[in-house]
């Protein structure tokens, strides 16, 4: 179910990964949208981005249907950290530059992983939104954290 101008429109999941497969696909490769991590709102805005492009490929009905996949499959709730979401941002991105066994690996304190991030975000500014870059937080503070020994 989805809000669309303030009413709830139900969407067919399954209708939407196909509009994903089909026309997103025209020109992007699958394995670029399946690595993005977003919330509704970043959906929403991203999805009348593409259309906005080429308003011929997408009707507003399959605008519809892929927003309830992608929100449904690659959604971000912002009220809820969810360790499962940011080792999926992890194996989606991180391993692009690192090998896995080097990520799960560390152990880190909950500060030094935040500066971890930052330096990997200063690197590159497109590979983690803000909201990517929080469950990754939760995720590396939550499952690699190194405890701090009190001397």
């Amino acid at each position: 179910m989805l809000l669309q101008q303030g009413k709830p429109v139900k969407v067919n999941a399954s209708e939407g990964r196909k509009v994903v497969q089909t026309k997103c696909s025209s020109c992007h490769s699958l394995e670029r949208v399946y690595s993005h991590f977003k919330t509704a709102a970043e959906w929403r805005d991203y999805v009348a981005r593409m259309r906005a492009k080429d308003p011929l490929r997408l009707s507003a009905l399959e605008e519809l249907q892929a927003l309830g996949f992608l929100i449904k499959n690659l959604g971000i709730d912002e009220q809820k950290m969810d360790a499962q979401v940011g080792m999926k941002i992890i194996l989606n991105k991180c391993h692009l530059c690192h090998t896995l066994e080097r990520v799960f690996q560390q152990k880190r304190t909950q500060s030094d992983w935040l500066k971890v991030i930052e330096t990997m975000r200063a690197f590159d500014p497109q590979l983690l939104s803000d909201s990517e870059a929080r469950q990754v937080h939760y995720y590396l503070s939550k499952m690699l954290l190194k405890q701090k020994i009190d001397s």
